[in-house]
């Protein structure tokens, strides 16, 4: 139980942030390259359903504040994610 509690905790945009590090920058001792290729993939797709709902919202605050918030994030993701890791760029 006290795991389960401890592994909840843990703050999703701090995971997020060393998914993408990792992927972008160099090697992060929690995440193995692997894991960081499939994750900010995982957070590409979550990005988007996350804009798709602020632009469906019927919230104005949602669609002219978050809306483009959550665009400046995928579009800097889907940077990340096509340009590959500092380590594939090493080995060549």
């Amino acid at each position: 139980m006290v795991a389960t509690v401890g592994v909840a905790s843990v703050p999703k945009p701090l995971v997020a942030a060393l998914v993408i590090f990792g992927r972008a920058w160099r090697r992060v001792p929690l995440v193995s390259e692997r894991s960081a290729r499939v994750g900010t993939w995982f957070l590409i797709v979550f990005l988007a359903l996350g804009l798709l709902l602020n632009l469906a919202s019927s919230s104005g605050w949602e669609r002219f504040g978050w809306a483009p918030f959550g665009l400046i994030l995928l579009v800097l993701c889907l940077l990340v994610a096509r340009g590959g890791s500092a380590r594939q760029a090493s080995d060549r």
